[in-house]
C-alpha cells in the first residue's frame, strides 16, 4: 500500500489507483487538498501530468509543497469547479483521468479556526475559501426562518429542521451566534435527545446541520452539477473520471449524472423515434458504488462514508 505521508491518509486510495489509465498523458484533480492521491499517481505513473484545483488557498500551499518533486509536471491553480471548468474549456484541455474527492480534509476539521468542526470551539466560519463570501455565522445571523428551516432540511435531510431554524431565530435575539460550539450547543438545546442503538454509533447531534451550512455557504451542490455538466466537454475518448462522494446528496447526483451519460437514448418515451444522440457516452466501470473496506475503515474511520464511482469515455 502506498505510504501516507504527513499523518494525511487519502480515501480508498488503492481503488483510485487502480482504475487509473496506465497510458494516459494528463490527470485533472478538481480537488487536490493536501495532494495525497495526485502524488501517488504521479509517482507510479512517470508519463503523466497534473492540472490540480483547489479553493481553499491553505490545500494549494500545502499540495505545492507536497508535490514540489513534480513541480516540473504539475499546474497548481486556486479555483471552484466552475472556474476550473471555464479555464479548461477556454485552454482546450482534456484529460485522461479526472478525481473528484468530495470529503472535507482532516486537517481542515482540525483547525479549530477554520469553524467545520462542532467539537472544538473556533470562530463559525466554514468557508473553504476563507477569504470571500459569507461565513457560516453571517449566514445563521441573518437568515431568515424559512432559509434555515430549507437549507436544514434539504441539504442536512435533517427530520428536526423546522424546530432548529427555530432555535437559532430565536436565540440570536439574545446573542450573536459567533462560535462552533454555540451553535452546537442551540441544536443540542431544540434537537430532541436520539438513543443510541443496541451496537450502533451516535452521530453527533449537530452533525445534519453543520453538513447542511457548510454546503449552502460553499455552495457545494451548484457547483457539482457544474462540473458533472461539463465532463462531457474536458473528457476525450478513454478518458476515465472517478468521483469520491461522502454523503447521499453528492453521491446521488453522481450517480444520475453517470447514468444518463450511460444510456443509450434520453429522449421522452412519448416520442415515436429516438431523436437524441442515440449512443452512450460513458461506459460505467462501477456498476455499483466501491466502498472502503474493513481494514481501511478501522484505520481511517474517515473512508466510512466514502462512495467511489467511476465511469470511462467511449
Amino acid at each position: 500500500m502506498f505510504k501516507k505521508i504527513a499523518n494525511h491518509q487519502p480515501v480508498m486510495l488503492e481503488e483510485v489507483l487502480n482504475v487509473v489509465p496506465p497510458n494516459g498523458e494528463l490527470m485533472i484533480d478538481f480537488t487536490l487538498g493536501m495532494g495525497g492521491h495526485s502524488e501517488a499517481i504521479l509517482r507510479e505513473n512517470k508519463g503523466y501530468r497534473l492540472i490540480g484545483f483547489d479553493r481553499d488557498s491553505e490545500a494549494i500551499s500545502m499540495a505545492s509543497q507536497r508535490l514540489i518533486d513534480f513541480k516540473e509536471r504539475i499546474l497548481i491553480k486556486q479555483a471552484k469547479f466552475n472556474q476550473a471548468c471555464d479555464y479548461l474549456k477556454k485552454e482546450k484541455i482534456t484529460a485522461s483521468f479526472i478525481l473528484v474527492d468530495l470529503g472535507i480534509s482532516s486537517w481542515q476539521l482540525d483547525q479549530a479556526e477554520r469553524g467545520f468542526a462542532f467539537s472544538q470551539q473556533g470562530p463559525l466560519d466554514m468557508r473553504m475559501d476563507n477569504t470571500s463570501g459569507l461565513s457560516a455565522s453571517d449566514y445563521v445571523n441573518q437568515a431568515t426562518y424559512e432559509s434555515l428551516r430549507q437549507i436544514l432540511r434539504e441539504y442536512g435531510q435533517e427530520p428536526f429542521a423546522a424546530r432548529i431554524a427555530k432555535g437559532i431565530v430565536n436565540e440570536r435575539l439574545e446573542k450573536k451566534i459567533s462560535t462552533t460550539t454555540e451553535l452546537a450547543d442551540i441544536v443540542n438545546k431544540y434537537k430532541p435527545k436520539k438513543r443510541k442503538k443496541k451496537g450502533g454509533r451516535r452521530h453527533n447531534q449537530a452533525t445534519l446541520t453543520f453538513q447542511a451550512i457548510r454546503i449552502h455557504i460553499n455552495d457545494e451542490i451548484n457547483q457539482l452539477k457544474i462540473l458533472l455538466n461539463s465532463l462531457e466537454s474536458i473528457t476525450a475518448p478513454d478518458s476515465v473520471v472517478a468521483v469520491l462522494g461522502f454523503h447521499s446528496l453528492e453521491d446521488r447526483l453522481v450517480k444520475r449524472r453517470f447514468a444518463y451519460l450511460a444510456k443509450s437514448c434520453v429522449c421522452d418515451k412519448s416520442l415515436p423515434v429516438c431523436r437524441c444522440r442515440g449512443i452512450s457516452l460513458v461506459e460505467m466501470i462501477t456498476k455499483k458504488c466501491i466502498k472502503a473496506d474493513e481494514v481501511e475503515i478501522e484505520s481511517n474511520p474517515r473512508s466510512r462514508s466514502a462512495r467511489l464511482r467511476v465511469v470511462k469515455f467511449k
